[in-house]
Formats: structure tokens, sequence, C-alpha cells
């Protein structure tokens, strides 16, 4: 690096002091100029590389990171290795439909078949297929039958669970609580596949209906809950936040491998355990996650 002093004795020196330090330095910016020129066209080609050149996925385009295989090598190939039973989808003993493909002419002379009889073939293939799906409705009404004795007009009373108008049945609005419930599908989602299987849409009110059908069976499951995980030596207990109605609740569970109570409450502070009636009274061992309000 030159500094002030270099160059005041390079002056003082002489001309040919200055010719000779000026050429190997305009050498060097030259190199170094090439060598920027080089560098900025390396750094569009590798800029062009990451952009997307096509609307397939960036991981198609050719310029992804690979992923390391953290797994180390077994020097075996991939798939069931030899001797492995394997599963496979096996025959059904009654079938459902049986389809019989019978010749129609012979592959020698061409003469019809018909009316010939045959035996069956000792080949069987079988194919495991969805049936269409299809809403049955079921229409109730009374029937009027006249005494003979008085004249007295009688009619048969529907089913008091069978409401007036058309309604949706019990296992339309099991499937619209387990769809969403026990598969975690959103319940607008949860209708419109009920749309799809079906063909049929179905009302706004049904799901609540659905709901509250279900919890309305469920009341007696559910009182016999707390007196069987009484017993239990140990119980799991959690509580998570959920949004009930817009607002916020604490939802505190008591499990055991069989049985699984849940209560809901407006917070989940140590009020919320108490309120669910179990774990005043129960004596075994419960696990939890050493919150404040499970200490209580």
């Amino acid at each position: 690096m030159l500094t002030g002093d270099h160059i005041i004795a390079i002056y003082h020196a002489g001309p040919k002091a200055g010719i000779d330090l000026g050429i190997p330095l305009g050498q060097t910016l030259e190199h170094q100029q090439l060598e920027i020129t080089a560098l900025k066209a390396r750094l569009t080609a590798l800029e062009n590389q990451r952009a997307p050149t096509s609307r397939k996925p960036p991981a198609s385009d050719g310029f992804a990171q690979q992923t390391r295989w953290l797994r180390p090598p077994f020097g075996k190939p991939s798939g069931g290795q030899p001797g492995h039973p394997g599963t496979t989808l096996k025959p059904g003993a009654m079938p459902d439909r049986m389809i019989r493909h019978a010749p129609e002419r012979c592959l020698t002379c061409g003469r019809a078949l018909r009316a010939v009889p045959g035996c069956l073939a000792e080949e069987r293939r079988q194919v495991f297929e969805v049936p269409v799906w299809k809403l049955v409705v079921i229409e109730h009404s009374g029937v009027i039958k006249e005494c003979p004795g008085c004249g007295q007009h009688n009619t048969g009373a529907c089913p008091e669970e069978v409401a007036p108008g058309a309604r949706s049945g019990a296992g339309v609005k099991r499937l619209l609580t387990s769809v969403p419930q026990e598969h975690r599908v959103p319940s607008a989602r949860s209708w419109q596949l009920c749309e799809d299987w079906f063909g049929q849409p179905l009302a706004e009110g049904t799901r609540p209906a659905a709901g509250s059908v279900c919890a309305a069976e469920l009341g007696d499951t559910a009182a016999r809950l707390k007196p069987g995980l009484l017993p239990a030596e140990v119980v799991n207990c959690a509580a998570t936040g959920r949004e009930v109605a817009a607002q916020g609740r604490g939802l505190q569970s008591a499990s055991t491998p069989q049985l699984t109570q849940y209560a809901c409450h407006e917070n989940r502070g140590s009020a919320a355990p108490p309120a669910m009636g179990l774990l005043p009274q129960f004596k075994g061992r419960a696990l939890h996650a050493a919150c404040r309000s499970d200490w209580h």
C-alpha cells in the first residue's frame, strides 16, 4: 500500500521511477477488473438459476437443495427383502356379486355357443369396489282404519323421533359429527363431502342439530365416565385452550387407555379441575404438566 512518503520519494526520483511503478500497477488493476467482470457474470447466472423458470414447483426447477440422507447404508436393496411374507389383498369367500364371462363363439370354427351349457373355470378374479352411495328416502305415513263396531276412524301414529316434513336421519347426523370431530375435517368441508358423496345438499341447520342429537345420545355414557375413572391407579390429566362460541375456554381432560372424560370451563385456572368433578375425589396417581392450576 502506497503512503504519502512513498509517493513523494517516487516524485523526487524522477520520471523513470514513476514509469517502473505505474506499469505493474496498471497490470494489477486490469487483472482485477477482469476478475470483477467474471464474478458479476457468475452472480448473474446463479440468480437466473434461482429464479423460477416455469409454473412448476420450485423443487422441479433444478436448483433445489438436496436432502441429506442421514440414515446409514445397510448394504441391502430397497423394498421387500427375500423371505419377507408380505401382505396382499385376500379374495373374499362370499362375493356380493358374481359376473360370468362366457364365450359366444368357438375360436376354431366360429360356431355360436350361447345355447351350449358350460362349467366354471378354475381362475377367479375379484375386485373390491365401493358401492354407489345414495341416500335412502324413508317415508312415514299413517294408515286410517274404520272400526267395524262403532265406525270410528283410527289413524296410525308416526314415531315420535320422526319430525314432520323432510329431515336428515340419524345416520347422516352421525356422519356429520364423526367427520369433523373424529377425522378433524372442517364442518363446511364435511357438508361438501356429503353433497359430493350422496348428491344431496344439506340444510344449514343440520350440523347443529346433529351435534345436539349426538350429545343427547352420549348423556348416559358421559355420566358413567367419572365412576369408571375414579378406581383407576393412574389417570392422565391435561388442559388446553379452545374457542367455543367465539370465546376462549379451557378444555380439561382426564383419561386412561380405555376411558376419556372431557370438560369445558370458562378458564384454564385452578377453578377448572375441581369443576370437572374428578380430581378432588381421585385417590390414585394423576399425571399432569405441573402447571400451577394442577397442584390444586
